[in-house]
């Protein structure tokens, strides 16, 4: 399978085009449409989630703040990941959380309060090929646990696969498979999925992870442009960054 058409599926569900045209760039992303919620301070109320405080609900400063930045991560360069805001459209109302995991920005279900998103692009010798994307985000109440429930209940339920549309005028996505995978051992709580993208006759599949800690969002998408079966979660990269937003949500 050549690079160009693996491209062609992950610049049709995620901003992961972009990074490899920018893998020796460090610019910071941001998430444009999260601007239309107010960004002040971190509130120090987001409601209850499991009967525990969730914490404070970072603001989009404070997310892009705790974004990991190049050198944190051996074997990898952070690549610009920055794009118009996406909300792909699941062809069943059961499937949404898991075209939420294709999202760029807070326009998801439920809504994210902010957004900050950074990518990585392999560069040393066990890395090459691999490109990840991660996305943080708060949420307001328990908007971030029910996230996580929901992408368990859309995995229980679509495992024959769904079909994305309304990609910003993009590919219409049909995804032929859906397998819950072993999970990151980090935060709070966390759920993760291979999905099989297929756009033009062309299959890539694709890890996806999310990691609750507090109020706040760390989501994970994988792939390897090189060796497309050979993707996998870089524990790495999830473990970093979610001890890094930790951290910030600790002040």
């Amino acid at each position: 399978m050549g690079k160009s058409r693996v491209l062609l599926v992950a610049a049709a569900v995620a901003p992961l085009l972009a990074l490899t045209a920018a893998c020796g760039g460090s610019d910071e992303a941001s998430g444009k449409d999260a601007g239309k919620r107010p960004a002040s301070s971190a509130s120090p109320e987001a409601g209850e989630q499991d009967g525990k405080a969730a914490g404070p609900v970072l603001d989009e400063a404070a997310l892009k703040k705790a974004l990991l930045a190049d050198g944190e991560v051996k074997g990898y360069q952070v690549a610009a990941a920055d794009q118009e805001p996406l909300t792909p459209e699941a062809d069943r109302a059961e499937c949404r959380p898991l075209a939420d995991l294709t999202a760029y920005g807070t326009g998801r279900t439920p809504r994210a309060r902010a957004f900050a998103s950074q990518g990585f692009a392999g560069s040393g010798q066990e890395t090459a090929g691999r490109i990840v994307s991660v996305s943080l985000l708060s949420y307001d109440g328990d908007g971030a646990a029910r996230t996580v429930e929901g992408v368990r209940s859309a995995i229980e339920a679509c495992g024959d696969g769904f079909t994305t549309s309304g990609n910003n005028g993009g590919e219409t996505i049909r995804y032929t498979a859906v397998e819950e995978i072993e999970a990151p051992e980090s935060g709070d709580e966390a759920v993760a999925v291979k999905l099989v993208g297929e756009a033009e006759g062309t299959e890539v599949p694709m890890h996806f992870a999310v990691v609750r800690s507090g109020a706040s969002l760390a989501q994970f998408m994988s792939l390897n442009i090189k060796s497309p079966s050979g993707a996998s979660m870089p524990r790495d990269i999830v473990t970093a960054q979610v001890d890094k937003l930790a951290g910030a949500a600790a002040g």
